[in-house]
Parts: C-alpha cells; structure tokens; sequence
C-alpha cells in the first residue's frame, strides 16, 4: 500500500536532525555509503 510508505516517509522527513545530517553529508562528500553506515540505514 503506497499510503503506508509515504506515511512512513514522512514521519521519518520530521525526526530527521537535518542540520547534523547536511554537516556530516558536507564532512563526507556526500558519499552515500559512508552515511549511511553514520546513520545506521
């Protein structure tokens, strides 16, 4: 159900520490792999 994921999607958009993620994807080159292993996703 696209409902379900977009909800989900959302929620997550809101808790997100914004302005802690922009400096680590800055301190990163924005390389997703490393953040994501930051973030534990």
């Amino acid at each position: 159900m696209w409902a379900h994921g977009l909800a989900n999607y959302f929620a997550a958009s809101l808790i997100l520490p914004y302005a802690a993620f922009h400096s680590a994807a800055n301190k990163v080159c924005y390389d997703v792999e490393l953040l994501t292993d930051r973030y534990g996703m």
